[in-house]
């Protein structure tokens, strides 16, 4: 589904991070090799009005180094 539109149905937790994302890809493999790690590459449209807020909350975070970006729920 390159270049289409996702919908989140609950708040989705993201990183500005490479690093950080393939470090969860390693964390959370349990050495199933029917399952695939995958990260995503989104691109925020900031000209489209009818999006949901989303927001950068590292500095709220326990893991500030994260880079967390939360979305909220409803996001496209």
């Amino acid at each position: 589904n390159i270049g289409e539109v996702i919908t989140i149905k609950t708040f989705f937790s993201t990183t500005t991070s490479l690093e950080t994302a393939l470090h969860f890809t390693d964390a959370y493999h349990d050495g199933d090799h029917e399952t695939i790690a995958t990260v995503f590459c989104i691109e925020v449209n900031l000209q489209r009005q009818s999006s949901r807020p989303y927001a950068n909350i590292s500095h709220l975070s326990v893991f500030p180094d994260e880079d967390e970006v939360l979305f909220a729920m409803g996001s496209l």
